[in-house]
């Protein structure tokens, strides 16, 4: 995937770290398949993916350890 144009040469590592040009990675606009995940701070789950069209939906995955 090219870079965008404004992405300083110094992010170019950190972008590979992350896995930024891996090419089965979600890009911005992509449509997934329906998935339910568990709530964080509640009990049962939420389904995302099925109202996308109404709701746009932003997945955050990290680790902060």
């Amino acid at each position: 995937m090219p870079l965008p144009p404004d992405i300083p040469p110094e992010v170019v590592g950190f972008l590979e770290e992350m896995g930024y040009f891996e090419p089965d990675r979600l890009a911005v606009g992509m449509t997934v398949s329906e998935l339910t995940l568990a709530r964080l701070h509640a009990e049962g789950t939420v389904t995302v993916g099925a109202d996308a069209a109404v709701r746009p939906t932003v997945l955050i995955f990290g680790s902060y350890t």
